[in-house]
């Protein structure tokens, strides 16, 4: 996501997807605007979210123009070793 500032991306959760949204605006930082119309990039992605996901655990990122979004599984959905009987 290069050219995506932190304050123009949203991630959030909402109706079981997980959904982000940015907008890419290049502005020089010498300008003094006192109105502009700028020409910019924007997209929006929305991703189905399992139950096997917490979606209260989710954890956004960016760093140099990568977004990484962690989502974390569910106690239950993780896997656990099962005792043998005898």
């Amino acid at each position: 996501m290069p050219d995506v500032s932190k304050e123009n991306l949203n991630v959030r959760v909402e109706g079981g997807h997980l959904i982000d949204a940015g907008i890419s605006v290049e502005v020089p930082e010498n300008l003094n605007v006192l109105y502009a119309e700028v020409r910019g990039g924007s997209y929006r992605r929305s991703f189905a979210l399992s139950n096997e996901l917490n979606s209260g655990a989710v954890e956004a990122n960016l760093k140099d123009g990568v977004l990484t979004i962690r989502v974390l599984r569910t106690e239950r959905a993780k896997a656990r070793k099962i005792a043998i009987q005898a």
